[in-house]
């Protein structure tokens, strides 16, 4: 069940149902389902659809990462702070194709991972809703909303 809330000018797709726990393993977790959603889906006229963690605050992908291996740390970390799993796992809403999952960075955090590229916020972005991060050039590659 999907269930579609506005906010901000734009349209917040909440899942009531199926979610994804972390499962055992080193670097790359599997996840299966369990609980509520970490991850949700906006839309707006700018990005369009694009993913968000629960409070609505935008998730980004930087286009020098590899598959399942983040390429921001150290101070890169800071205006873009890596999305850390919660405590339960990770999930996505109902209909929201592509795979969730963890990673582990190189200070030993657990980092979620969409279709095996890490996701992050934008420090810049200070309201659910905000993309201030989208196109921005910056530590060597090109930072955009993450797209479900």
């Amino acid at each position: 069940m999907v269930k579609f809330f506005r906010r901000g000018g734009g349209i917040l797709a909440v899942s009531l149902i199926s979610a994804l726990l972390v499962a055992g393993g080193w670097g790359r977790s599997a996840v299966q389902a369990q609980g509520s959603p970490t991850v949700t889906v906006m839309q707006n006229a700018t990005v369009g659809q694009y993913l968000t963690d629960p409070n609505g605050k935008t998730l980004y992908v930087f286009s020098s990462d590899a598959a399942d291996t983040s390429n921001c740390n150290g101070t890169c970390s800071t205006p873009w702070p890596p999305f850390v799993a919660p405590a339960g796992g990770v999930s996505a809403p109902t209909g929201v194709s592509g795979t969730l999952a963890v990673i582990t960075r190189q200070d030993g955090s657990q980092q979620v991972t969409y279709n095996h590229q890490p996701l992050y916020f934008f420090a810049r972005d200070a309201n659910p809703g905000d993309v201030n991060g989208q196109g921005v050039n910056a530590f060597g590659g090109t930072w955009t909303a993450a797209t479900p």
